[in-house]
């Protein structure tokens, strides 16, 4: 049995080895893979100068965009804060309907037209309520 194994892991490695040398060994796939290289290497290089010749206007998009993320997370949060006071506020559970926060940078909701400077909270109706006591 051990004699069987040695040879059957001999003619694993010897196949695997065969193979690995056939697909590198080919001299026009290897060409090819260095060519590929400066290939790749050429694009990365007029990305990195065109990054460079640009970043000034990168470096203020950048900054726009971090303020404009910085306005939305501070006007989800006031909403969310709000949404919360309104529900201990109103202690009613409703069986349809809800409070919704509604992007209003869309254009509009439930067919009324909204300015994309509009913002604040939209509530929907509930049809039932049901009040504690």
């Amino acid at each position: 049995m051990k004699e069987f194994l040695d040879k059957r892991n001999s003619f694993i490695i010897n196949n695997r080895v065969g193979y690995t040398a056939d697909i590198y060994n080919d001299h026009d796939k290897v060409i090819a893979i260095f060519n590929s290289l400066k290939e790749i290497s050429t694009n990365i290089e007029d990305h990195v100068d065109f990054l460079i010749e640009n970043i000034d206007e990168i470096e203020v998009d950048v900054k726009n965009l971090m303020d404009i993320m910085k306005n939305r997370i501070s006007y989800l949060t006031s909403a969310i804060v709000h949404i919360g006071k309104l529900k201990m506020s109103y202690p009613a559970i409703a069986k349809e309907g809800d409070i919704k926060l509604v992007d209003l940078t869309k254009g509009s909701y439930d067919n009324i037209s909204y300015s994309h400077t509009d913002s604040g909270l939209i509530m929907n109706a509930t049809t039932t309520t049901l009040f504690m006591e």
